[in-house]
């Protein structure tokens, strides 16, 4: 994490927040996740989720880190391949495809996993058209009972305890061009339980067996379990969960092992998963100014220049990680460590050039103080608009607040409401300075989409 100094700077030039990528987090996250899994299996590829974070300086590390690109619509495809993702590297998921989707796939060795049956209607049509240049690589979804229920209550892939889903194997097998490479399925357990994913991917690999027969040499190219695996979080956040959270290392030796069992350590059916969350929620921070504080009735309130989309575009009613630093000095809720050394604490906030609303970091430490409990709350007209509630520590104009864990989602499902998107800085301990990897949303880049003539003038 930057140093204070630096992180006041950096609000001086962005008023209405900023996020800061940690690297060498996201690193660690990836090598861990990928190491507890090939402890038990060798041949696991990790094919990282998309839509929980776009941020092209991740997506481009991934690749780098020997990673795959999952992807779950054409325009995610279309983002891989800018970025240089060979067709080889994509898992081409989702419930909505075209033939020209599918057709692109099968140029470049994407493989595309087949959600329902009009997407096989869809390949009979293909398999005869002139012009094409390689295979369609596909899979099948699975819809599978988690444990407990007395049938599949997901919305997606083929029920495996129906007639649908035998029918869909046996017109794959019947299309010339077509190759049935192997099975997916994504849905997330109640719990996320080590245990119940190992269910999954037991039950992956006997329909594996039932397909493709009990040889080693005769399976499947891939058994894919998907993703929806919790990430690392510090006590505070854990202590929100009802249940013990599971390690990377419990996720792996659980799931790897049917995998093992039925093909070796070493066996040649790759076992995919697909985290995003699990590699990305605790490599990213918020970081925002507090613009005024007041009390209403009987309650407290501090007013950030940031909303609730930034942090917490679920509105989910957990309570992320809330720090705040005064006079570049990290004050900490109960129980948490230091957002930078000491060494940095000397440095000064003030002085810097004006925020919001043309207030100057100088304001720091003036103001009206207010302690806890209190509700840090954004800039929307939304009365729900709450980024943290019942903050117990002080908090005055002029303190910086840091957010923690908000890596997942938060970038994709922020809307253009009120405000643009803010920037994100990377981070890693090896560099001098930050380096901005998304710079602020404007008004043009707005606009771009629109079409500001008058609708009803003449063309």
């Amino acid at each position: 994490m930057f140093d204070p100094s630096t992180l006041a700077a950096l609000l001086d030039r962005s008023p209405l927040g900023l996020y800061v990528v940690d690297l060498d987090r996201f690193d660690t996250n990836f090598s861990d996740f990928l190491s507890a899994f090939r402890r038990f299996y060798e041949k696991t590829h990790i094919a990282y989720s998309y839509k929980t974070n776009y941020l092209p300086a991740l997506c481009l590390r991934v690749r780098q880190l020997g990673g795959l690109a999952e992807v779950v619509s054409r325009f995610e495809y279309d983002l891989a391949r800018r970025m240089g993702v060979p067709g080889a590297d994509i898992i081409f998921n989702g419930p909505i495809k075209t033939a020209s989707d599918y057709w692109e796939a099968s140029s470049t060795g994407a493989i595309v996993n087949i959600d329902s049956a009009y997407e096989i209607d869809l390949l009979e049509e293909l398999v005869v058209r002139p012009g094409r240049t390689g295979p369609f690589r596909v899979g099948l979804r699975c819809a599978l009972k988690a444990d407990g229920e007395v049938a599949a209550t997901t919305r997606f892939g083929f029920d495996v305890e129906s007639g649908d889903f035998w029918r869909a194997v046996d017109r794959l097998k019947r299309l010339s061009g077509v190759v049935l490479e192997g099975l997916h399925c994504h849905m997330i357990p109640p719990g996320r339980s080590p245990a119940q994913y190992a269910s999954i991917a037991r039950r992956l690999v006997e329909l594996s067996r039932d397909i493709w027969g009990r040889g080693h040499e005769d399976g499947p190219g891939f058994l894919d379990v998907g993703g929806g695996f919790f990430s690392h979080m510090g006590p505070e956040l854990r202590a929100q969960f009802a249940t013990n959270l599971p390690t990377f290392g419990e996720y792996g030796e659980a799931i790897a092992a049917p995998f093992r069992e039925c093909f070796g350590h070493n066996g040649n059916v790759r076992l995919i998963v697909e985290p995003g969350l699990a590699l990305v929620a605790d490599a990213m921070q918020f970081v925002c100014r507090v613009v005024d504080t007041k009390r209403v009735g009987t309650q407290s309130r501090a007013l950030v220049g940031a909303s609730v989309y930034n942090v917490r575009p679920t509105k989910s009613p957990r309570n992320l990680v809330l720090r705040r630093i005064v006079n570049s000095a990290v004050a900490e809720s109960p129980a948490l460590s230091a957002v930078a050394p000491s060494s940095a604490s000397a440095a000064s906030l003030t002085g810097l050039t004006p925020s919001v609303g043309g207030a100057s970091s100088a304001l720091c430490e003036s103001g009206r103080a207010i302690t806890g409990p209190t509700d840090v709350v954004g800039y929307t007209c939304m009365e729900d608009d709450v980024l943290h509630r019942g903050f117990e520590g002080e908090l005055r104009r002029g303190h910086i607040l840091v957010f923690e864990n908000v890596g997942a989602y938060t970038l994709v499902l922020k809307p253009p409401f009120i405000q643009g998107n803010v920037p994100v800085f990377a981070y890693r301990k090896s560099w001098c300075e930050p380096r901005c990897v998304r710079r602020a949303e404007t008004l043009d880049d707005f606009m771009t989409t629109y079409d500001f003539a008058p609708v009803d003038e003449e063309r």
